[in-house]
């Protein structure tokens, strides 16, 4: 099933670049890096 399961949505914020992760694979996989640093390791 390819269905779109859940989509989080911050609203606009403003002047701050967004990160968009695909959370469908795994490891998750950032698609677009934003201004905060994110880090997805499963340690």
């Amino acid at each position: 099933n390819e269905d779109i399961d859940l989509i989080i949505d911050g609203g606009q914020l403003p002047g701050i670049p967004s990160t968009i992760v695909d959370a469908t694979v795994y490891p998750p996989k950032i698609l677009r890096k934003g201004a905060v640093e994110i880090d997805l390791s499963f340690d």
